[in-house]
């Protein structure tokens, strides 16, 4: 296993330790939004935390708002799943 250090550059030009940070932040703002019942500030931020935590290569948490987006973008894109189903994939 390589040993991963805080100061790698990771593949969005920050290093480890400042994506981490961005994380707990993100992470903050989250809960923040949820409590003052912000949707659109709460969508973003679990998106962010996500797109973080895959940078990361951390088991990513599973937020509710992720479901929702995923469902709302796969409503106004049915032809995406559609065209899956023909190509021999199962859902």
């Amino acid at each position: 296993m390589i040993e991963e250090d805080e100061n790698d550059i990771l593949d969005s030009g920050l290093t480890r330790h400042q994506t981490e940070i961005a994380l707990k932040k993100a992470s903050m703002a989250y809960e923040i939004s949820k409590k003052k019942n912000m949707p659109v500030n709460k969508n973003y931020y679990a998106l962010l935390i996500y797109k973080l935590e895959y940078e990361l290569r951390l088991h990513t948490t599973p937020l509710r708002e992720l479901e929702v987006l995923a469902l709302e973008y796969y409503r106004k894109h049915v032809e995406l799943l559609r065209n899956y189903g023909r190509a021999g994939n199962s859902l």
